[in-house]
């Protein structure tokens, strides 16, 4: 039985220039070129249920799911999240 699916999305941004941390904290290993990311859930039908807020890119998938956690108790007991590498180590949130 499965819950969810959990996906992480990046979204490319203009690259800020004014200030150097934001722009180191705006680059995405996954883009190479700055980004917000959030992780979105969906039901195995494909309906969308949860999602984080956006993001700076730095953050890693499994930092977001961490973070997101306490909101993931809609799902019940007995049924687990399936998912891909990038969220491996993150079956206990």
């Amino acid at each position: 039985k499965v819950c969810a699916i959990p996906d992480g999305k990046d979204f490319l941004i203009h690259t800020p220039r004014q200030n150097t941390l934001f722009t180191r904290a705006c680059y995405s290993d996954k883009m190479h070129a700055s980004a917000v990311r959030c992780i979105s859930w969906c039901t195995p039908m494909g309906l969308s249920f949860e999602h984080t807020n956006l993001f700076l890119a730095r953050p890693g998938e499994k930092t977001l799911v961490e973070l997101w956690a306490p909101r993931l108790k809609k799902c019940p007991v007995g049924y687990s999240m399936l998912s891909d590498r990038g969220f491996a180590d993150t079956a206990r949130f």
